[in-house]
């Protein structure tokens, strides 16, 4: 009987230190200061421009809850925009982030659009973003991957032409940087071809 009575204190202690935790992580949210630090971050390393022109809310139980409102990232060194966004959430879980992992729980995204673009030289737009920050970065492993209503043009100059994919809708089972992939990808989209500029 102790024994269940001092578990019961030990599950409601616990249960108020989270919920503290949660208040306060709640009031102390500067979204517009985080949305600022991550345009920062992101011009530094990527010379891009990031812009959050939507909310940046934050849940803390059962899982970190991210959710992210409008944004648009522009070309490397350029004011043109390359990528634009309606919505994303993740969930990440609390315990593999002690081990510095990143066990994602779910991503939804809404509205991705981006336009890929080989030059006439024959570098992609994309170049600077497919090189890791980190050799060997933190490892990475989501459960569920669900992206809807999304664009994506690739335009080749030097072939003079150019194809977009509209209506993309994705859902993908596990996608992990230290494991295979396992459960079903399903993908639709309506192609076109699309005119040059």
């Amino acid at each position: 009987m102790k024994a269940f009575r001092r578990l019961g204190i030990f599950i409601a202690a616990f249960i108020a230190i989270v919920l503290a935790l949660a208040l306060v992580a709640r009031a102390t949210l500067d979204a517009e200061r985080i949305k600022s630090e991550l345009g920062a971050a992101v011009l530094a390393s990527k010379q891009r421009t990031l812009r959050i022109d939507g909310e940046l809310t934050l849940s803390v139980w059962p899982t970190l809850g991210i959710r992210l409102g409008k944004a648009s990232l522009s070309e490397r060194n350029s004011a043109t925009v390359f990528a634009t966004l309606d919505s994303a959430q993740l969930a990440l879980q609390w315990l593999p982030l002690l081990s510095r992992r990143f066990v994602v729980e779910s991503v939804e995204v809404a509205g991705l659009g981006a336009t890929i673009v080989r030059d006439k030289d024959g570098r992609l737009n994309i170049a600077d973003l497919l090189q890791p920050s980190q050799p060997g970065g933190t490892p990475i492993d989501i459960a569920a991957l669900h992206l809807a209503h999304g664009r994506l043009v690739l335009r080749d100059e030097q072939a003079g032409r150019a194809v977009a994919f509209d209506d993309i809708e994705l859902r993908s089972g596990r996608i992990a940087s230290t494991a295979p992939a396992t459960g079903n990808i399903e993908l639709g989209a309506r192609l076109r071809v699309a005119p040059e500029p």
